[in-house]
Protein backbone atom coordinates (compact mmCIF):
# COMPACT_ATOMS: atom_id res chain seq x y z
CA UNK A 1 0.00 0.00 0.00
CA UNK A 2 1.59 3.47 -1.07
CA UNK A 3 1.36 6.62 1.02
CA UNK A 4 -0.30 9.78 0.15
CA UNK A 5 1.28 12.95 -0.01
CA UNK A 6 0.69 15.65 2.19
CA UNK A 7 -0.60 17.48 -1.47
CA UNK A 8 -2.89 14.56 -1.82
CA UNK A 9 -4.36 14.48 1.49
CA UNK A 10 -5.23 18.40 0.91
CA UNK A 11 -6.45 17.55 -1.98
CA UNK A 12 -8.90 14.63 -0.92
CA UNK A 13 -10.77 16.89 1.91
CA UNK A 14 -11.14 19.15 -0.38
CA UNK A 15 -13.29 17.40 -2.52
CA UNK A 16 -14.78 15.74 0.29
CA UNK A 17 -15.66 18.88 1.61
CA UNK A 18 -16.96 20.44 -1.92
CA UNK A 19 -19.16 17.52 -2.58
CA UNK A 20 -21.12 17.52 0.89
CA UNK A 21 -23.53 19.70 0.75
CA UNK A 22 -24.21 21.19 4.20
CA UNK A 23 -27.77 21.08 4.17
CA UNK A 24 -28.78 17.85 2.83
CA UNK A 25 -25.55 16.18 5.81
CA UNK A 26 -27.70 18.92 8.71
CA UNK A 27 -31.24 17.46 7.77
CA UNK A 28 -29.79 14.15 8.02
CA UNK A 29 -27.96 13.75 10.81
CA UNK A 30 -30.71 16.60 12.74
CA UNK A 31 -33.23 16.17 10.66
CA UNK A 32 -35.51 16.17 14.03
CA UNK A 33 -34.15 18.93 16.04
CA UNK A 34 -35.00 21.19 12.77
CA UNK A 35 -37.00 24.23 14.19
CA UNK A 36 -36.45 27.31 11.76
CA UNK A 37 -35.56 27.95 8.04
CA UNK A 38 -35.53 31.63 5.95
CA UNK A 39 -33.81 31.47 3.22
CA UNK A 40 -30.34 30.54 3.11
CA UNK A 41 -30.49 29.73 7.22
CA UNK A 42 -31.33 26.21 9.03
CA UNK A 43 -31.91 26.49 12.44
CA UNK A 44 -31.78 23.51 14.94
CA UNK A 45 -31.90 22.78 18.74
CA UNK A 46 -27.85 21.81 19.32
CA UNK A 47 -27.95 18.29 20.55
CA UNK A 48 -25.00 19.41 22.94
CA UNK A 49 -26.89 21.37 25.19
CA UNK A 50 -30.08 22.36 26.74
CA UNK A 51 -31.29 25.96 24.96
CA UNK A 52 -34.64 28.06 25.67
CA UNK A 53 -34.88 29.25 22.38
CA UNK A 54 -34.22 25.39 20.23
CA UNK A 55 -32.35 27.51 17.28
CA UNK A 56 -29.11 28.36 18.37
CA UNK A 57 -27.16 25.70 15.95
CA UNK A 58 -27.13 28.00 12.58
CA UNK A 59 -26.54 26.33 9.39
CA UNK A 60 -25.79 28.70 6.37
CA UNK A 61 -26.43 27.29 3.31
CA UNK A 62 -24.94 29.56 0.83
CA UNK A 63 -21.51 29.65 3.19
CA UNK A 64 -21.38 25.97 3.65
CA UNK A 65 -20.42 26.69 7.44
CA UNK A 66 -22.33 26.16 10.43
CA UNK A 67 -21.98 27.35 13.90
CA UNK A 68 -23.80 26.49 17.04
CA UNK A 69 -23.67 29.78 19.53
CA UNK A 70 -24.21 28.45 22.54
CA UNK A 71 -21.21 26.07 22.22
CA UNK A 72 -19.28 28.69 20.32
CA UNK A 73 -18.13 26.10 18.20
CA UNK A 74 -18.36 25.91 14.25
CA UNK A 75 -17.20 24.57 11.05
CA UNK A 76 -17.23 22.99 7.93
CA UNK A 77 -19.46 20.06 7.15
CA UNK A 78 -17.17 17.74 7.91
CA UNK A 79 -16.30 19.33 11.38
CA UNK A 80 -20.34 19.33 11.52
CA UNK A 81 -20.64 15.52 10.73
CA UNK A 82 -18.06 15.15 14.02
CA UNK A 83 -19.88 17.69 16.21
CA UNK A 84 -23.07 16.09 15.66
CA UNK A 85 -21.32 12.12 16.14
CA UNK A 86 -19.34 12.95 18.39
CA UNK A 87 -19.84 16.17 20.28
CA UNK A 88 -16.28 17.71 19.31
CA UNK A 89 -14.40 19.17 16.55
CA UNK A 90 -11.07 18.50 15.19
CA UNK A 91 -9.15 21.64 14.96
CA UNK A 92 -5.75 22.48 14.06
CA UNK A 93 -4.54 19.11 14.36
CA UNK A 94 -1.65 17.69 12.30
CA UNK A 95 -0.30 13.94 12.05
CA UNK A 96 -2.83 11.07 13.14
CA UNK A 97 -6.40 12.38 13.67
CA UNK A 98 -8.77 11.96 16.67
CA UNK A 99 -10.81 8.64 16.34
CA UNK A 100 -13.82 11.02 16.20
CA UNK A 101 -12.46 12.63 13.39
CA UNK A 102 -11.78 9.52 11.26
CA UNK A 103 -14.94 8.32 11.63
CA UNK A 104 -16.60 11.71 10.67
CA UNK A 105 -14.31 11.80 7.51
CA UNK A 106 -15.52 8.00 6.86
CA UNK A 107 -19.21 9.01 7.44
CA UNK A 108 -18.89 11.71 4.92
CA UNK A 109 -16.91 9.58 2.41
CA UNK A 110 -19.82 7.21 2.27
CA UNK A 111 -22.05 10.03 2.39
CA UNK A 112 -20.94 11.24 -1.15
CA UNK A 113 -19.67 8.24 -2.95
CA UNK A 114 -15.98 8.64 -2.37
CA UNK A 115 -13.57 6.48 -1.16
CA UNK A 116 -12.64 6.47 2.71
CA UNK A 117 -9.18 8.31 3.21
CA UNK A 118 -7.72 4.49 4.87
CA UNK A 119 -8.74 2.95 1.46
CA UNK A 120 -6.53 5.40 -0.58
CA UNK A 121 -3.81 4.45 0.90
CA UNK A 122 -3.28 6.66 4.65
Amino acid sequence: MTTLSRDEVRAYYADLIAAAEIGAVARRHLGDRLTGESGSLLRFDCPHHASVSRTSLHVELDKQLWRCWGCGISGDVLQLVEFVQSGTVTIGVTGEMTESHRAARDWLADHVGMPKLSHLGL
